[in-house]
């Protein structure tokens, strides 16, 4: 007698799938958000209520996430080790 959760053909397909779509999904709203920050003057973000900081970070870390969704894509590679979360700990507020 087994122990744990068995899993079945149809259970690890839909679980694999289901992954692809949630990763392709994300990978396209990170382009999305990229051209939206992109289309943003640094003023614009001033006047919403960011400083200094925070706008080169909200960059920094759409930047970085836009070059994940590249290499995702197949359009560029990353030659060394970079935390692509670096920046993004900010937005969620443990840097």
């Amino acid at each position: 007698m087994s122990l744990g959760y068995s899993s079945s053909k149809n259970d690890i397909d839909s679980m694999l799938g289901g992954l692809a779509v949630d990763v392709r999904n994300v990978f396209s709203k990170v382009k999305d958000a990229k051209l939206m920050v992109d289309a943003l003057t640094d003023q614009e973000l001033i006047d919403r209520g960011y400083d200094a900081t925070d706008i080169a970070r909200i960059r920094s870390g759409a930047g970085d996430f836009d070059h994940l969704a590249d290499i995702y894509l197949g359009d560029d590679v990353q030659a060394s080790p970079l935390d692509f979360r670096r920046f993004t700990k900010f937005w969620l507020g443990t840097a």
